[in-house]
């Protein structure tokens, strides 16, 4: 049962009767797509009775600079009938929510309530089209964001738990890289501005100016995504805190500017089943600490087309402590020159220990398979990296290279069953000892 039904039905049972539906049209809108229904969306929710209920849109709604609130209510579902359902923005409001602002259409302090089946087109005006607020249990679901200006994205989420966006379709943001307009944006890393267990999934993103799914929050599930062309990563998730378990699966991120997934400050999560192909720079990027967590059978190929910042790598480890990368597929499926993937598994070690590298497929890479390293700027010492399985082959440079840079350690390298042969230039090639 879909999420918001499941609400309405508890809802009807816990009352005894059925909740009440209404049409805007009946408190006065014109649904002309020109005139501001504002007061005619908010009259249908206020007539709703405590319990909650349904406000119908069965047509495309202009929204003016008062902008639509929802707040303080429960069971409440504002919901798309017909092919033109939605709202357009006339005007920049003056709503906000935290600081995100303006936002056209504002959900604050809610329980079990359901924005569906809308279009929402911001004609070119620079706002944030929804904004979910301290809300609880809330849906997003089957909606399409268009046509936003310079924003902070198309959609906005803070301080809510247990929210769930999904199947939504989000494109047309912004013009250029320096416009910064994000297809999703939940959760901040401003104090109490931090997401709490999101569920976000099955949504399209594509052709926005900057990242495509931006997250920060604690126990994040992100799965079955497509997040294709943006001018940014394609999906960016920060832990602020340490909680319970997060998840990136049977994601698909592809041609976006900068990484595919770019992951910064986690613990306990689980990245896996994803594909991730073609993206100017890594393919997975972690950054700031990847701490007891996992790598997980990801198909991850044809990636770095943007050599400008060096070397980027299939998987790019910054910093990772107490984890694993296993069973991946990491390839360039190219040959010769058309071949822009540079390295299988990247470790330009800004701070690594008790990392397990094992049963990884590596090949056709410009550069090695697996290349450990000391950061040049942000460089610490490697302390225990166990590499076991991996078959690293086919690669123009070696299966293995390990550079030490001083005054950088590198240290605890543990070769168990690998295959590094059949590459460019060698097996191994190493500055320090290893076994």
């Amino acid at each position: 049962m879909f999420p918001w039904l499941l609400c309405l039905f508890l809802a009807t049972a816990l009352s005894g009767q059925p909740l009440k539906t209404v049409n805007i049209r009946s408190f006065g809108a014109v649904c002309d797509g020109a005139h501001d229904d504002a007061g005619a969306v908010e009259k249908a929710i206020r007539s709703l009775p405590p319990a909650g209920g349904e406000v119908i849109v069965p047509c495309r709604a202009g929204i003016g600079a008062r902008g639509v609130t929802l707040t303080g209510r429960r069971n409440v579902t504002i919901r798309g009938q017909g092919p033109a359902a939605g709202f357009r923005a006339l005007a920049i409001s003056k709503l906000a929510a935290g600081g995100f602002s303006p936002v056209l259409i504002l959900v604050s302090k809610c329980s079990g309530c359901s924005i569906r089946d809308l279009k929402f087109d911001a004609a070119g005006l620079g706002i944030d089209l929804l904004g979910i607020m301290s809300s609880t249990g809330v849906t997003v679901e089957n909606n399409t964001f268009s046509a936003v200006g310079y924003a902070n994205a198309a959609l906005v989420a803070i301080q809510n738990t247990r929210n769930r966006y999904i199947r939504n379709t989000i494109f047309d943001t912004g013009k250029t890289p320096t416009d910064g307009t994000r297809g999703m944006w939940i959760g901040n890393l401003n104090p109490g501005e931090t997401e709490i267990e999101p569920y976000i999934g099955q949504n399209v993103v594509h052709d926005v100016s900057a990242t495509g799914i931006a997250v920060t929050a604690i126990s994040a599930q992100i799965v079955g995504n497509t997040v294709e062309r943006t001018l940014g990563a394609g999906i960016k998730i920060i832990q602020p805190s340490p909680g319970g378990p997060s998840l990136i699966d049977r994601n698909t991120v592809r041609h976006n500017l900068f990484h595919g997934l770019q992951i910064e400050s986690v613990i306990n999560m689980t990245i896996s089943h994803n594909i991730v192909e073609q993206n100017d720079h890594a393919g997975i990027h972690l950054w700031k600490g990847f701490d007891h967590s996992v790598i997980r059978e990801n198909t991850i190929r044809d990636n770095s087309l943007d050599h400008s910042g060096g070397w980027q790598g299939g998987i790019m480890v910054g910093s990772a402590r107490d984890s694993v990368i296993e069973n991946n597929l990491i390839t360039d499926t190219r040959s010769g020159s058309a071949r822009t993937q540079d390295v299988g598994i990247y470790i330009p070690a800004a701070g690594v220990s008790n990392l397990t590298i094992r049963d990884n497929v590596c090949t056709n890479h410009i550069q090695s398979g697996i290349h450990i390293t000391n950061h040049p700027a942000f460089g610490a010492d490697v302390d225990g990296v166990i590499l076991e399985g991996n078959q690293c082959t086919g690669n123009s440079a070696y299966g293995l290279q390990i550079q030490q840079r001083s005054p950088f350690k590198i240290l605890g390298i543990r070769l168990l069953h690998n295959t590094f042969d059949h590459n460019g230039k060698g097996a191994i090639d190493s500055n320090i000892g290893i076994r």
